[in-house]
């Protein structure tokens, strides 16, 4: 435990829990405190870290102008509720590094509201130029939600709020998020001029989700939010995300947006909001204020077209813009489309049905229209439309990914689709021994199996590691494999490595639940589970 100093400090080695709590190091934005505004270890206000297994929790701490605020070296590091905002003076490197070693770093909160910030669960703010907030340098898993970097407690950032590069040694960055579907969780980033989130390298796995934004600069496309480099501006030229470039938006008007995309590719939406105009009703938030739309997201058919229908219309004039999310990754959001006013045309609705992942291979949906003399229409997985009627249930259906939609139409209007998404996640095992038949998902397995190396389950095993190795794989390479255990993840490999140790110590005697996920350079994501019984520590005499 470090409590209560006003110094700074070096913790990079030992196990255990390291807890953080209620220190100031440098002079504090809200706290005036007399102490060194340049901290020892190398222009560092703190490094902390440790060896597999250790946990470090950061709360409740303020960092003062140096080089870098906090660097963080060890696994799975947990930063809430501090200030990034010096009073005086500007951080010259980062204000937060995230190393190498820092996987699964959870920057913020994952579960919305934050003590003792109102709105946020870090306070980022005083980056010099093109300096970022937040440095994501070689980390796996890294994910940053409910923070609050350029706004409300500092004015808008010089630099970045988010900036993702590979490590020292030329580590991967893979599978970080930035922000998320959850309103309560959403980053805010207010940057005085350029992109909020800056990813180079080649990193991989990086997914932009729900943000907001507050810039004017934000009507230069180029600058809304996500800059894939190395070539600065819209266009992804680099190897960042596989490559992935964005949809194409077809239609903008004030009830809708559609366009086409990367088949089963997870489309969001950004709306941006026009200057206020009483004579026309537009009472917002302001000029520049950037916010997902209700809904935000939807999933590309297999036909490579897409649609969002809102849940109240927009006011004309509003910008809208989009991103598509695959197994690579997220890309840049797309060139920021104008507003019409939405013709009038019927409207579905789709009232209840699976979202999410699910195990059953059957789903039921239930929809409706409140469009008199309206007719609706359904597809499954991208198929034409054709006549329907509530409840409608589909299957039994394959593991994987699916979608369903619903459209109403009267004569020859039909209108924008509705749509639900959901993922059947079945066992990937064969049948009971000597059925002589196999399991629902036996070629799944098979595939999986020849991509992944584990030991047997015959044996028990020992809680402290298990070994597992990734085979390449014909016509397509690993871009990364995630590991959890239990359902937490402890692991995530990229790049060159084919070999980890999974690190199984602390578990308690009984069944261990390993699940890897890998995601193939071709889009394909092939899972696989098995399931070990830990052995008894022997009692040494």
């Amino acid at each position: 435990l470090i409590s209560g100093n006003a110094a700074g400090i070096d913790q990079s080695g030992g196990t255990g829990t390291l807890n953080v709590l209620s220190n100031v190091f440098g002079l504090g934005r809200d706290l005036d405190v007399s102490v060194p505004t340049a901290m020892p270890n190398g222009g560092t206000n703190a490094t902390l870290g440790g060896t597999t297994g250790a946990e470090v929790y950061v709360q409740y701490n303020h960092f003062g102008a140096t080089a870098k605020g906090l660097v963080l070296t060890g696994p799975r590091p947990i930063v809430i509720g501090n200030f990034f905002t010096p009073r005086t003076g500007t951080y010259s490197v980062a204000a937060l590094e995230v190393g190498p070693g820092a996987s699964d770093a959870l920057i913020g909160t994952n579960q919305g509201g934050c003590i003792p910030l109102p709105a946020g669960c870090n306070a980022f703010g005083s980056v010099a130029p093109d300096v970022p907030a937040i440095w994501i340098r070689g980390a796996d898993g890294a994910r940053v939600s409910s923070n609050q970097a350029g706004y409300f407690f500092a004015p808008p950032l010089a630099g970045p709020p988010v900036l993702i590069t590979d490590g020292p040694s030329g580590q991967t960055t893979s599978g970080a998020r930035i922000g998320d579907e959850t309103q309560s969780i959403w980053n805010t980033f207010v940057r005085s001029a350029g992109p909020a989130v800056v990813v180079s390298g080649s990193a991989t796995g990086v997914v932009v989700a729900g943000n907001v934004g507050i810039a004017g600069n934000y009507n230069d496309p180029a600058s809304l939010f996500t800059d894939l480099q190395p070539g600065a501006g819209l266009g992804n030229s680099g190897q960042v995300n596989g490559g992935i470039q964005p949809p194409a938006v077809g239609t903008a008007t004030s009830g809708g947006i559609g366009g086409t995309g990367t088949p089963g590719a997870v489309i969001r939406v950004l709306q941006q909001w026009r200057a206020d105009d009483p004579s026309n009703g537009i009472d917002g938030p302001g000029e520049g204020y950037t916010v997902p739309t209700d809904p935000a997201t939807t999933t590309v058919a297999q036909d490579g077209r897409w649609s969002l229908a809102f849940t109240a219309e927009l006011p004309v004039g509003q910008k809208l813009t989009a991103s598509q999310t695959t197994a690579a990754g997220s890309s840049e959001y797309a060139p920021l489309r104008t507003t019409t006013a939405a013709p009038d045309l019927p409207v579905a609705q789709i009232t209840s049905g699976p979202t999410g992942i699910v195990t059953e291979r059957s789903a039921t949906f239930t929809f409706t229209t409140p469009t008199p003399g309206a007719g609706l229409e359904c597809s499954l997985d991208g198929a034409a439309f054709a006549p329907c009627t509530s409840p409608a249930t589909v299957g039994p259906l394959e593991a994987g990914g699916h979608q369903f939609r619903v459209q109403a139409r009267v004569g020859q209007q039909a209108s924008l689709p509705a749509s639900r998404t959901w993922s059947i996640d079945l066992p990937l095992t064969a049948g009971p021994p000597g059925s002589g038949t196999p399991g629902p998902t036996a070629n799944s397995s098979q595939r999986f199996t020849s991509l992944v190396t584990l030991p047997s389950t015959r044996r028990c095993v020992s809680r402290r590691k298990l070994r597992l190795r990734l085979n390449k794989p014909t016509g397509a390479r690993i871009v990364f494999a995630e590991i959890r255990v239990t359902g937490k993840r402890t692991r995530t490999v990229s790049g060159k490595a084919l070999s980890a140790a999974i690190d199984l110590r602390g578990l308690p005697k009984g069944k261990v639940r390993v699940r890897v996920r890998v995601v193939l350079s071709n889009g394909r994501v092939i899972n696989g589970t098995r399931t070990y019984r830990t052995c008894a520590v022997k009692k040494r005499r």
